[in-house]
């Protein structure tokens, strides 16, 4: 499992995005509510760039192991 800060932030904002939600339905205040499921989609993107840039730094990674060793 990867855990860069893209994804450690994602996280956190889904968290943050789940509470700020649940608060605006416990206060019927739609906009609440709208802005927490927002975050709750940009924690997930944010988690999926940390995924995909630390996926392509391992095969930058392999590929100068294997430029050392040619």
């Amino acid at each position: 499992m990867v855990l860069n800060d893209d994804v450690l932030a994602g996280k956190w904002k889904r968290v943050r995005g789940r509470i700020r939600h649940s608060r605006g339905e416990l206060r019927h205040n739609e906009v609440d509510q709208v802005l927490g499921r927002l975050q709750q989609h940009v924690g997930v993107v944010q988690e999926r760039r940390g995924r995909i840039v630390a996926r392509f730094q391992r095969a930058v990674k392999r590929l100068q192991l294997l430029v050392v060793h040619y």
